[in-house]
């Protein structure tokens, strides 16, 4: 492709939807991460004796386990969601979009 065909591209009213789109996503997921760190990061600092405390009386496993390992497991599923929304989605459009506009450059 040259490069006036990626300024097509850029110019096109759908790419510009699908950009919006993808940002806005993108944004709600990175939002949904920085809250659960920095809540997490907080939770370490005012209140340290709540994530020491043991899950039982029986175990020397305490609080703080469950919640890093949550923030883990929410990284990886926002990352497997992303993904997913792109291949399932975004991909999909774009690809479209690619085709339009060069068919339209192949007419003109």
């Amino acid at each position: 492709m040259n490069t006036n065909i990626y300024v097509k591209i850029a110019e096109d009213q759908t790419f510009q939807k699908l950009a919006k789109d993808k940002i806005k996503f993108s944004w709600k997921l990175s939002g949904l991460i920085l809250v659960s760190y920095y809540t997490f990061i907080l939770v370490v600092a005012f209140y340290p004796d709540w994530l020491s405390q043991p899950l039982h009386s029986q175990t020397v496993i305490t609080w703080g386990i469950p919640a890093a390992l949550f923030l883990i497991v929410l990284s990886m599923a926002t990352t497997v969601l992303y993904v997913r929304r792109c291949n399932e989605n975004y991909d999909g459009r774009m690809a479209a979009i690619i085709s339009r506009v060069e068919m339209k450059s192949i007419d003109d």
